[in-house]
């Protein structure tokens, strides 16, 4: 892997970038195998991502490498799409967490042969029911950064869509199903945090303020 420099931060119990250095933070950063996940279920998880739902296709598939060292389920990752030219997945860990994973594309620095940076931050499913999950990363090899925020599935399209247009730069990728996923530019999160999205059961997601990775992320 060619990535020299590259950091991730995620809302979550486990941040990593597959190249690089790597850091996390925020809620639930007790350890993935803490008692309040062991109950997951994976109906809960299929409703609260719907595209767990959907049978796995080919380009749903990470390479083997990502979903070992990511420590996710490689039966379950689920493509959501591409915004800001950055490539996501979903996923579920061994323990039943939410995991989102985000691929960036490589930029000048990159030489022939390097991996792209890919970075994962998973979540209990109890938490991603209230908060969702983020997860803001950068490389000095890839092309730019990006902070994303995936949300429930009862978090209604236009809600979301009405959230993400007061921030510029900013892409909101409906995956299949109908979990929405906010996209933004790592110069544009600090005014994507704070954000109030509300839900069909009248109650809100805050997106969180996430560090976004210095100059690594630019």
């Amino acid at each position: 892997m060619g990535a020299k420099r590259a950091a991730i931060a995620g809302l979550g119990t486990l941040g990593l970038l597959i190249s690089g250095a790597a850091a996390s933070f925020g809620a639930g950063s007790e350890g993935e195998n803490s008692s309040s996940s062991s109950g997951d279920s994976a109906t809960m998880v299929n409703e609260l991502v719907p595209a767990f739902s959907v049978e796995q296709a080919p380009e749903d598939e990470l390479r083997d490498e990502i979903a070992e060292i990511s420590g996710v389920v490689p039966q379950t990752s689920r493509l959501l799409g591409e915004a800001q030219n950055v490539r996501f997945w979903a996923a579920t860990s061994r323990s039943g967490a939410i995991c989102l994973i985000a691929q960036l594309p490589n930029g000048e620095h990159a030489l022939p042969g390097d991996d792209p940076v890919t970075g994962t931050a998973c979540t209990p499913a109890s938490v991603f029911a209230t908060q969702g999950a983020a997860i803001s990363v950068g490389g000095y090899t890839a092309a730019h950064g990006v902070v994303a925020y995936l949300l429930p599935a009862k978090a209604p399209e236009s809600s979301v869509r009405a959230a993400a247009s007061q921030v510029d730069h900013t892409d909101v990728l409906g995956s299949r199903g109908t979990s929405h996923l906010i996209a933004v530019t790592p110069d544009a999160a600090d005014r994507a945090a704070g954000l109030v999205i509300s839900t069909v059961d009248t109650k809100t997601f805050t997106l969180p303020d996430l560090d976004t990775c210095g100059s690594a992320c630019h």
